[in-house]
């Protein structure tokens, strides 16, 4: 749609930003994955030359603090770049949009809320930016943490479709607001592929 060449990393699986591991105080296996991905991100972008985009929000926030590369983006902040050249149509269906830590910290949170708002045609937020309680895995292990966490600051939604860029916020919020969640990618391409 935009005339960009995407490449994803060979083995990509096999690769992590160390940041789940060095939060859990396994500073060593985080050193060692952190630098495997590093070096192997700064030889296929060129050292840079290549725009390296990452679809995980606390991942890009950590990865961009972490190394030396430079023109790494967040999908978020790369996808408003280029979303002039998109042809994204509203979708007909309301929108809850939750920013994810990461972002309030970085200062980030209205970047999702822009895109957000150009693929469907009503957007949701909350009435003030929360934590979801996922803490990585952890919400995953003790389900209560997330769960009050959205009780606490969510109190009613119209919304059944809602947006994150964090799969375990993700995985959280669809639990504790029984609806579906999806990704910020996965509701660009919803709206790519409405024809007018």
């Amino acid at each position: 749609m935009a005339g960009l060449k995407v490449k994803t990393l060979d083995n990509y699986a096999n690769y992590c930003c160390g940041m789940a591991f060095d939060s859990k105080g396994y500073i060593n296996a985080g050193s060692s994955m952190k630098n495997d991905l590093f070096n192997e991100i700064k030889e296929s972008s060129k050292d840079g030359e290549i725009p390296v985009v990452i679809d995980m929000s606390p991942c890009s926030e950590f990865f961009k603090k972490n190394s030396k590369v430079s023109n790494i983006y967040d999908s978020i902040e790369y996808l408003n770049k280029i979303k002039s050249k998109l042809n994204l149509n509203e979708i007909q269906e309301p929108v809850f949009v939750h920013e994810v830590c990461s972002l309030q910290k970085d200062n980030e949170s209205k970047g999702i809320f822009e895109l957000a708002n150009s693929c469907s045609y009503s957007i949701e937020k909350a009435s003030e930016s929360f934590c979801c309680g996922s803490g990585g895995d952890r919400g995953l292990k003790f389900p209560g943490l997330s769960r009050n966490a959205i009780n606490n600051s969510i109190k009613g939604i119209d919304s059944n479709l809602g947006v994150s860029s964090s799969r375990t916020c993700e995985i959280a919020l669809s639990n504790h607001l029984n609806i579906n969640f999806i990704s910020i990618e996965a509701l660009v391409y919803r709206a790519l592929k409405i024809e007018k």
